[in-house]
């Protein structure tokens, strides 16, 4: 996966210690041909997710174009490869908010968080069906090493931008901040998800309101919807 302009080079792929991370490749794709062997797999995956048919190695396999053969020399099983495209879709999500935060120094706040939340709920705008599949197969591979990983990047990265935005504020204070917004973004969505309200520009607006109030009322600078980041 390419990173991002702009993204630190330490926020292109999240990864774990291979005896933290269950369902890995069998081999990486080195090449260029082979890595867009295994894109193409992952893509035929998530199609079939999004469209609730059976997801067998074999269906997959005829959707990519390719043969069982070259499929098992990546994946040894479906659940490898329901792992991989989870990876794949969470490392893509850490690169867009990473690049989303780069994109919004001198912006207002409330500009700024749409931006940002933007980036952060794509996948649930673009690909909802996926989404919500994924978050069901995963509570089952029992991926939470993976989620606690990416959670972890994201709270950094919001906790610098919070940082920057209020320089007066310790570093402990930025992290807590980031934790509290983190877990109100994902409560919002989690309850948006479960009356089937659909995530789209309405809902990350007011998203990007509620978390503009928790902002001010708890920057070291007082309120500053008004201010720009330096």
């Amino acid at each position: 996966m390419k990173a991002c302009h702009g993204v630190p080079a330490d926020v292109t792929r999240i990864s774990l210690p291979s005896a933290l991370a269950p369902f890995r490749l069998r081999k990486e794709p080195l090449q260029r041909r082979a890595t867009a062997t295994v894109e193409a797999i992952l893509e035929a995956a998530a199609q079939i997710l999004e469209r609730g048919d059976a997801l067998t190695t074999n269906t997959i396999a005829e959707r990519a174009g390719v043969s069982i053969g070259t499929l098992y020399q990546y994946f040894d099983a479906k659940e490898t490869l329901v792992a991989e495209l989870s990876r794949n879709v969470r490392n893509h999500l850490v690169q867009s908010v990473a690049h989303a935060i780069s994109r919004v120094d001198g912006m207002p706040l409330d500009a700024s968080l749409r931006i940002i939340l933007g980036a952060a709920l794509d996948g649930e705008v673009r690909r909802p069906r996926l989404a919500l599949v994924l978050d069901r197969l995963e509570a089952e591979l029992g991926l939470g090493m993976d989620d606690a990983v990416v959670k972890s990047h994201l709270r950094d990265l919001v906790s610098s931008w919070l940082h920057r935005l209020a320089p007066l504020a310790s570093g402990h204070e930025c992290t807590m901040l980031a934790e509290d917004v983190q877990s109100v973004v994902e409560a919002l969505t989690a309850a948006a998800v479960s009356r089937r309200a659909v995530i789209d520009e309405a809902f990350i607006h007011r998203t990007s309101t509620t978390v503009a109030a928790i902002i001010e009322s708890r920057c070291a600078l007082g309120p500053f919807s008004s201010r720009r980041v330096a």
